[in-house]
């Protein structure tokens, strides 16, 4: 029975397979919930059991594409194994950890299990698929900046050694890429798979000149912040103006392995994206500690709002208030900052140091009022005065300017009212323009499109804005700006007589909102 086969009769009630196929029973009977977030658009997508029926469609795969039958043999039994450390139940899995296995970098530890369940006769066959199963990924994790191309050097050794014909090699390596990348998403693979192609044809050649520069590895970890409009070039050129800097976070990028990085920290700013590394080498033992995993981060960010996944706006906004207590140059120094309501901190699994998770942490009293402000998300009144808490007990700004979710809602009927406000245009006079409480930044267009030559500048205090208008910026190549500021204090923005026009739009009956 090959793997496919056997994966359809479990789901069929057929229990007595799992006494042959050991990888089906550790995958197939499980409590455990290993998933990557970042491609689900609903929660409710990860089903009962995830990663068997991704191995399902991995599997599914390998059977739609032209293998030699030796190699494609080759290929089934690492797909088989390659994710059983993300199985077993608790008593198994308190086993493998007492026998070290690295069950946290998965690829590790499903390599150490294959070798427990596998005799030593075919010796050469055996370390294959373990040198495959411990290294598969890694080109993708390369291409999005996890980690760098010399973490295939294993994989190259099967060359060196003569296990592999070249021509093997690239057959193997290229079918297992592509199958577990598209078992992902069709899409994925059209998006990735020339770059697979290249990057197999580089190490069958023992070519490593592919190698990131530390910019492009960053921009590659950016991927869909960047997709999401942000302008990574000038957020890497206002940071990295310290060249302790760059050899700090160059140095850490050099010596770890990242895991669930992106799908944890895309929707934060590229700034606060470094300050997180930057405190996360601070407290690690570099010599010591291989792997940096986001995974509990990235299950605590999302939530289910409206049937969707989103990130957790609250946790976000209080995560960001924090970060920003904290300067660069502050914690290349090592300053502390206390906080009794949140805190960073880095979490070892027992004594096992060479993986690191990192993670945010609340006080009681403010995780339950999250849990309470998304709960009251479904009401009204209470809603509001929830937030009102929220902000009192995480020391944000005490008036409603931040609407959440609720903000995208608000921005689309703004929006939705723009041509009863063409007539500001024949008001307007001078070059520089600011445009207080932009919204959705519809006005600023029509600005743009019908005024051109003017400097147009949308501010706002609302941070939600601030971070949609920008992307908007990037994504449709606007000439307008966008930027932070208080209305009521314009001064400490802008230098006095630098602006010609000031438009105050849809704006008056939010004072209330914003005066003590």
């Amino acid at each position: 029975m090959n793997g496919l086969q056997a994966i359809k009769a479990f789901k069929g009630g057929s229990f007595s397979v799992l006494k042959q196929e050991k990888w089906l029973l550790y995958i197939g009977m499980t409590k455990e919930t290993k998933i990557n977030l970042e491609r689900l658009t609903s929660l409710k997508e990860a089903g009962n059991n995830y990663v068997l029926d991704y191995v399902e469609r991995t599997l599914e795969v390998l059977e739609e594409i032209p293998v030699s039958t030796d190699n494609k043999s080759l290929v089934e039994e690492v797909l088989k194994w390659s994710e059983t450390a993300k199985g077993g139940l608790p008593h198994k899995r308190t086993d493998w950890e007492a026998r070290e296995y690295n069950l946290f970098a998965h690829n590790i530890g499903s390599a150490q299990i294959y070798l427990e369940h596998t005799p030593a006769a075919d010796s050469v066959k055996r370390e294959i698929i373990y040198t495959l199963i411990k290294t598969h990924g890694l080109i993708g994790q390369f291409l999005r900046g996890e980690v760098t191309l010399q973490e295939n050097r294993e994989l190259t050794l099967l060359l060196e050694k003569k296990l592999l014909s070249r021509e093997d090699f690239k057959e193997i390596v290229l079918a297992l890429n592509f199958c577990i990348i598209k078992a992902v998403s069709s899409e994925l693979w059209q998006e990735v798979g020339e770059k697979v192609e290249t990057v197999v044809g580089s190490l069958a050649e023992g070519d490593f000149s592919m190698e990131y520069s530390l910019k492009d590895r960053l921009k590659a970890l950016r991927e869909n912040s960047i997709k999401n409009g942000e302008d990574f070039n000038s957020a890497y050129d206002e940071v990295f103006i310290d060249e302790n800097l760059y050899n700090t976070v160059e140095r850490f990028l050099q010596k770890v392995q990242l895991w669930y990085v992106e799908a944890a920290l895309y929707d934060f700013s590229f700034e606060e994206f470094i300050k997180i590394f930057l405190m996360t080498a601070r407290e690690i033992d570099l010599e010591k500690t291989r792997h940096i995993s986001f995974e509990e981060f990235m299950k605590e960010i999302y939530y289910e709002h409206e049937g969707k996944k989103r990130v957790n706006i609250y946790k976000k906004r209080i995560i960001e208030k924090y970060l920003s207590q904290y300067s660069i140059e502050g914690i290349l120094e090592g300053k502390h900052i206390e906080n009794i309501h949140v805190r960073h901190k880095i979490i070892f699994k027992d004594t096992f140091q060479e993986t690191a998770f990192f993670t945010f942490s609340f006080s009681p009293a403010g995780e339950k009022l999250i849990d309470f402000c998304t709960e009251a998300e479904k009401s009204g009144l209470l809603y509001e005065k929830a937030i009102v808490l929220l902000f009192d007990l995480f020391e944000l700004r005490k008036d409603k300017y931040d609407r959440f979710y609720e903000e995208e809602a608000y921005l689309s009927t703004m929006n939705g009212s723009i041509d009863n406000k063409k007539i500001i245009l024949n008001y307007i006079s001078g070059n520089t323009v600011i445009d207080i409480g932009p919204g959705g930044g519809a006005l600023m267009d029509m600005m743009e499109e019908m005024l051109p030559g003017k400097r147009i500048i949308g501010v706002d205090i609302s941070q939600n804005v601030i971070d949609s208008l920008s992307r908007k910026k990037n994504l449709e190549n606007h000439s307008w700006e966008v930027m932070y500021g208080d209305a009521l204090n314009l001064s400490q923005y802008m230098e006095e007589g630098s602006v010609d026009t000031i438009i105050f739009c849809s704006i008056l009956h939010e004072l209330f909102s914003y005066i003590e």
